[in-house]
């Protein structure tokens, strides 16, 4: 398993209280790139400034595969989508197709599991040495869309960052299990969102500014 390059994505590992529950956020109709399930996500702009401003997207500079990840802060971790579709026919899907229209150019529902708290499994694109543990890395793999799931991994080759202000994902440990070496070449790890979009950190400063 861990010997093998195998991405899945980020997916929810434990909840230590009821954090891993899903919740709704607004995604664009038209929204032109593939999320799937285990895709690492954020909010874009300033909620209330911009006509998508406080819509879901992928979590890179510019919410598409050919922005950049440095510095950007993560949400949480896609899990599925529903909307009204042009036909007016409702839909649920685990993954949301890149343009997809909604009716009316309504907003999508994008489930997200937000990253307060919560703990992920992710593969490593690379060996990580138990020395490791504790520090910050970025994801990888978010320039195209997995086949089914998200193709989204932990990146080896620019972590661990010396800034640990900045890492999108903090290393916790490994899955323990049989099939997964902290040794092998692409270990399963077990994460959490280092700096979430919307957990008590950023609450609190948005509070602490009036906003």
């Amino acid at each position: 398993m861990s010997a093998t390059s195998a991405p899945f994505g980020f997916r929810l590992a434990r909840q230590p209280m009821v954090h891993g529950v899903a919740r709704p956020f607004p995604l664009l109709s038209g929204y032109a790139v593939t999320l799937q399930p285990g895709d690492a996500v954020n909010l874009l702009g300033t909620i209330g400034t911009t006509s998508n401003g406080g819509t879901v997207g992928l979590a890179t500079t510019d919410q598409t595969r050919t922005g950049t990840v440095s510095g950007v802060p993560v949400l949480g971790i896609f899990v599925g989508v529903e909307y009204t579709d042009t036909a007016g026919r409702p839909v649920k899907d685990s993954t949301w197709t890149a343009s997809t229209a909604t009716l009316d150019s309504a907003n999508a529902i994008a489930w997200v599991i937000e990253g307060d708290q919560n703990e992920f499994v992710v593969q490593a694109d690379g060996a990580i040495g138990t020395i490791e543990i504790g520090a910050m890395y970025d994801m990888i793999g978010f320039a195209a869309a997995g086949t089914k799931f998200s193709a989204q991994m932990l990146n080896t080759t620019t972590g661990p960052l010396a800034d640990e202000a900045t890492g999108q994902f903090q290393l916790l440990g490994f899955v323990e299990d049989a099939k997964n070496s902290q040794a092998d070449t692409y270990p399963q790890c077990i994460v959490r969102i280092a700096n979430p979009q919307m957990g008590r950190a950023a609450r609190t400063a948005q509070n602490a500014a009036g906003t």
